[in-house]
């Protein structure tokens, strides 16, 4: 299994310091954040663990870009989950983007950003409508592609079509254009059924049906 898709890298390497943290030091403090974090992440305490992700963030240490972007994401995802400053989370999954762009693998990673991107993009509503609808496109994509590229973790990437799909679909709806949701949903119900996912088939049948009710509404 190829672990590079997951996002997932033993205790990271750094560049070399800007404020006297050693090698050595930069990898300590990286892991012991990510452990406390996670911990308070697992012990329901979000903001503890907000403050760990965030200490990563500082200037004061120098990451590689996936060690980096990896704690951005997760601090973004607690910031929409448990705050409301999606501005903020926005920034970091943005950064994001800029520390990956030229990063081969680590697809999941990426998936995450875009799903992230996109949950920011619908909470700012139609004035970024485009940002939106390009989020989750960009997901879409990188998901199909990753199917391929990655055929023994093919259920991982057909889930994260779905994800991408209804995300979708939503944004159609939520702008009244009712023929794209229906192509959408359409799309994602015989993807489920390529792959024999029948909740999932249930799902998208359910979501048609709630798009025929909008549109007669």
């Amino acid at each position: 299994r190829d672990r590079r898709s997951e996002g997932w890298t033993m205790a990271p390497a750094a560049k070399t310091p800007r404020r006297g943290y050693s090698t050595d030091e930069t990898e300590e403090i990286y892991n012991a954040l990510m452990f406390l974090a996670n911990e308070f992440e697992e012990d329901n305490a979000p903001l503890q663990a907000v403050r760990c992700y965030e200490a990563l963030c500082l200037k004061d240490l120098t990451l590689l870009p996936v060690p980096e972007a990896r704690a951005r994401v997760r601090l973004a995802s607690l910031l929409l989950q448990y705050t409301d400053n999606v501005h903020r989370a926005k920034q970091h999954l943005e950064t994001c983007m800029l520390l990956l762009k030229n990063v081969h693998g680590y697809e999941k990673l990426k998936c995450q950003t875009f799903s992230g991107l996109a949950r920011c993009y619908r909470l700012f509503g139609r004035d970024v409508r485009m940002s939106w609808l390009n989020a989750t496109t960009s997901g879409l994509d990188l998901a199909r592609q990753a199917e391929k590229k990655y055929p023994g973790e093919r259920e991982d990437w057909v889930t994260w079509q779905f994800h991408f799909m209804m995300d979708r679909a939503d944004l159609y709806m939520v702008y009244c254009d009712f023929a794209a949701a229906e192509r959408e949903l359409a799309a994602g119900a015989a993807l489920a059924r390529e792959t024999g996912m029948s909740e999932v088939a249930v799902a998208f049948a359910l979501a048609r049906l709630q798009r025929a009710i909008a549109q007669r509404g």
